[in-house]
């Protein structure tokens, strides 16, 4: 799956989900977050309950973005296994 990383320093596992939605509305708002938010736990099999999201801020790559992140122990099938070998933790790879 594209945009969708694994820690396994961390257990964390985190998906881009792109860029945020740009809606005057709290409505429109809410409604995407909770779609997005029960499709990342589709992705990371895990209750949409524990998943936390947030905007990248301060990276080159993926600035105004939204990412969708949750503690789990097992990395997700087809999501890229970021290591600790390089140091790479999910703050680190977001802000490149």
């Amino acid at each position: 799956m594209k945009n969708l990383f694994y820690s396994e320093k961390e257990n964390l596992v985190f998906w881009i989900s792109g860029y945020d939605i740009s809606s005057v509305t709290n409505n429109e708002i809410i409604q995407y977050l909770k779609e997005k938010g029960i499709e990342a736990g589709k992705l990371f099999n895990c209750n949409s309950e524990i998943i936390k999201t947030e905007v990248i801020n301060k990276s080159r790559r993926y600035k105004f973005m939204r990412v969708f992140y949750a503690t789990i122990n097992k990395c997700p099938q087809n999501a890229f296994e970021i290591s600790d070998k390089n140091g790479w933790t999910m703050d680190k790879w977001l802000s490149d």
